[in-house]
C-alpha cells in the first residue's frame, strides 16, 4: 500500500497503478506457465499412456489449460487492481 502511495503521490493515475499490480502479478504467472508447458512436453510421453485418450502433444492440455490459468490469474488480480486504483496517496503514506 505504501509502495502504491508513493507512486500515486508521485503523479501515477489509475491506469498506470493498475497496469503496475498486473504485471507483478501476471509475470510470474506467465513464467509458470512457460515452465509448465516445457514440463507437460518433456513428460507427455509417459503420461499418454497411463491416461486413456490423451495423446502426445493433446491441443486441449497444450492451449485451453494455460489460457484457463492466465484467466483466472488476471481476474483474480482485476479486484486487489481495482483497489489500489483507488487508494488515497496521503492516506497510505500515513499507514505504516
Amino acid at each position: 500500500m505504501r509502495d502504491i502511495g508513493i507512486r500515486m503521490a508521485l503523479g501515477a493515475d489509475g491506469s498506470k497503478v493498475m497496469r503496475h499490480v498486473l504485471w507483478q502479478t501476471m509475470l510470474p504467472v506467465l513464467i509458470g506457465v512457460a515452465v509448465g508447458m516445457a514440463l507437460c512436453a518433456s513428460v507427455s510421453g509417459v503420461l499418454s499412456g497411463m491416461m486413456f485418450g490423451l495423446g502426445t502433444h493433446d491441443p486441449f492440455a497444450f492451449v485451453a489449460v494455460p489460457l484457463f490459468f492466465l484467466a483466472v490469474a488476471f481476474f483474480a488480480t482485476l479486484i486487489p487492481g481495482r483497489r489500489a486504483m483507488q487508494v488515497d496517496p496521503i492516506v497510505a503514506l500515513r499507514c505504516e
